[in-house]
């Protein structure tokens, strides 16, 4: 595999350090928890493979075991999915995990010595702003491919044990609200506890209740990194339900506000008010430190602000399946920022503090479920709004609603 260069800027260290269906391409993987499944392909648990091509993930255009061929002749349907066969890796145009080379092995492990990031064509041109659309319009659009991208998931894909996760913030609650919408007969796990609760003793209690059934080296390799913080891990195949990539695909992450705030020539703890959702996370003294002893950005033009916040996408990976814990998102879609890049810059500036698009969403899907949004982004009280407002009420009989 050959390195590429991006055909669009990519701002320094702006991927994600977080990895999905972890593979090792060599003679010897530094991981002893993967397993060694031919000459040279070293993988996590839950691949399948069909006549030597090795698959994960899921997609929202097909079944992927019955388009393997395909996509090794070129076919990238959408989703989440990573294929390997005879060394090359196989991937949908919008990537989705990175990819680590030292010349001779391929990896998406992370901090092994003298691997670099291995870049992939970006295809998705700047989008053509001939007119704006509306808050209202994008919300509309945005609604529509996130209840394509679930009920195309179901379609495509083999569920077994999904859960949608509640954690009383914004985009977790998008996804549960579509959830809803399409379906009755589903699992939705809500944490409402700031510590873990006493249950298997064999079981490995991290952050907020999770559930940990089982310890590798893997686990020791992604440890460090945010997103693993919050899951839980099953020995046995299930699927979570989230609200990965919200944030970026929406423009509302700490690099777009950044720069957002530095074309109106203001610090990123400057630009909300005591009552915006992300008022205390934007002045939350790691956020600060990451960006505000740095130089601020310059912008000649509007046009140089959307070139720079289209570029932070492409390398923002954020987290997903690992072994038999799989891991779904409607907002993984290239379409949700190239309708957020329609919007005019106030109104982009507008959603960011806010979450305005998805607000709308959930009041439209599931309007209940606005009562019990955190008042503030993972700050403070999180769980207050629930703890005042949720109703079992809401609920068909057939959820079946944990509680932990």
């Amino acid at each position: 595999m050959h390195c590429l260069s991006l055909t669009l800027f990519l701002p320094p260290q702006t991927y994600s350090i977080n990895n999905c269906m972890f593979f090792y391409i060599g003679k010897e993987s530094p991981i002893a928890s993967l397993t060694q499944v031919q000459e040279n392909l070293f993988l996590d648990q839950g691949w399948s493979e069909i006549n030597g091509i090795w698959y994960k993930g899921y997609s929202t255009d097909c079944r992927l075991s019955d388009a393997l061929v395909d996509i090794v002749n070129g076919y990238k349907p959408d989703g989440k999915w990573c294929l390997i066969k005879d060394g090359v890796v196989y991937h949908p145009s919008l990537r989705g995990f990175p990819v680590f080379t030292n010349g001779l092995d391929l990896t998406n492990l992370l901090g092994l010595p003298n691997f670099e990031l291995v870049m992939y064509p970006i295809i998705f041109e700047l989008p053509t702003v001939d007119s704006h659309i509306s808050l209202e319009e994008a919300s509309h659009q945005l609604e529509e491919i996130l209840i394509s991208n679930t009920r195309n998931f179901y379609k495509y894909n083999d569920i077994v044990d999904e859960v949608v996760i509640a954690s009383a913030g914004l985009d977790s609650t998008t996804a549960w609200a579509v959830t809803d919408f399409i379906k009755k007969d589903y699992t939705v796990s809500i944490h409402p506890r700031a510590v873990p609760t006493v249950i298997d003793a064999n079981a490995h209690l991290e952050f907020m209740g999770t559930v940990r059934e089982y310890h590798s080296d893997l686990l020791d390799n992604v440890k460090s990194h945010w997103a693993y913080a919050f899951i839980n891990l099953h020995k046995n195949k299930n699927w979570v339900f989230a609200g990965y990539y919200a944030e970026t695909y929406e423009f509302r992450d700490g690099m777009a506000l950044n720069a957002l705030a530095n074309y109106k020539n203001k610090r990123l703890d400057e630009i909300a008010e005591p009552n915006n959702y992300l008022y205390n996370y934007l002045t939350r003294p790691d956020i600060i430190n990451s960006y505000i002893d740095k130089p601020m950005m310059t912008f000649s033009s509007e046009e140089d602000l959307r070139k720079y916040i289209w570029s932070t996408l492409w390398y923002d990976h954020q987290m997903w399946h690992i072994d038999n814990n799989m891991f779904f998102s409607p907002f993984f879609d290239i379409r949700v920022p190239q309708i957020t890049f329609r919007m005019s810059m106030d109104d982009i500036y507008t959603n960011a503090l806010e979450g305005t698009l998805q607000r709308q969403i959930i009041s439209r899907c599931k309007p209940e479920l606005l009562s019990i949004v955190s008042k503030y982004k993972n700050h403070g009280e999180v769980w207050e709004n629930f703890n005042d407002n949720f109703s079992l009420d809401w609920f068909s009989p057939e959820t079946k609603i944990i509680i932990r």
